[in-house]
């Protein structure tokens, strides 16, 4: 196949993949309906809630941990204690209290 052929082919696969499509109609909008608005959430006020960031730990005492469970390494050469956190209560930007509570983690099959 020469180079000329080939260029040929390709574009035969082209202009048959550029299928002719019929002229987009827009549907009527439904009744009722105000075509070009879309519903959004009210602007924020002065006073919003959320957690403002960053977050920072003001007293490292404060946390909680679950059980001590032992971990092995994948390869089973190595058996940590490793103590899960289950509790920690950070500040946001604002000074409010955020307090994140971790679930206990699932044992190993």
């Amino acid at each position: 196949m020469s180079r000329r052929d080939l260029q040929e082919a390709i574009q035969d696969l082209v202009d048959r993949g550029q299928a002719k499509t019929p002229d987009f109609q827009p549907h009527r909008p439904r009744d009722g309906v105000k075509p070009g608005r879309a519903k959004t959430a009210p602007k924020p006020t002065g006073n919003t809630a959320g957690i403002a960031s960053p977050l920072t730990e003001p007293d490292v005492t404060a946390r909680e941990y679950h059980d001590t469970e032992l971990v092995t390494s994948a390869d089973g050469l190595f058996t940590l204690p490793v103590k899960p956190l289950k509790k920690l209560v950070m500040a946001d930007a604002n000074g409010a209290e955020v307090v994140m509570e971790f679930a206990a983690p699932e044992p190993d099959q």
